[in-house]
C-alpha cells in the first residue's frame, strides 16, 4: 500500500514540477532523441519490430524528419489515425512548425 501511495505522490510531484505549456506532454520525446543518438541502429531496428515495417521505409522516415523522435510520432499517428504514415509525414511537412496536438487534429485524432 505504501509504494502505491509513493508511487502516486512521485507522479504528482513530476507532473507539477514540468513547465507549463503545449510541449509538456511530449517531453519524453527528449528521451528518444537521446536513445538514437546513444544507438541509432537500435533506434531504428527498435521502429521496424514496433511497427512492424521494412527497414528502407523506416530509414526513409528518420531521413526525412527534424529530430528521430518525429519518425516515432508519425509512425504512432498513422497507427491511430488509420493513415497512411505517407500522409502523415506530408502534414508534418506542411505545417512543420504546428505542435503534435495540432498534427494530430489535422489527421483526424481528436484529443481531449
Amino acid at each position: 500500500m505504501n509504494f502505491k501511495k509513493s508511487l502516486c505522490s512521485l507522479i504528482a510531484l513530476c507532473a507539477l514540477s514540468l513547465p507549463l505549456g503545449a510541449g509538456v506532454d511530449f517531453e519524453w520525446r527528449l528521451s528518444l532523441n537521446n536513445r538514437y543518438h546513444a544507438g541509432p541502429y537500435g533506434y531504428r531496428y527498435g521502429l521496424v519490430e514496433r511497427f512492424r515495417l521494412p527497414e528502407s521505409r523506416v530509414v526513409v522516415i528518420l531521413d526525412s524528419v527534424r529530430d528521430p523522435a518525429d519518425a516515432y510520432m508519425i509512425f504512432r499517428l498513422s497507427e491511430l489515425s488509420g493513415r497512411p504514415y505517407e500522409h502523415v509525414l506530408n502534414v508534418y511537412r506542411q505545417n512543420r512548425y504546428a505542435s503534435w496536438f495540432e498534427i494530430a487534429a489535422l489527421v483526424g485524432i481528436l484529443i481531449d
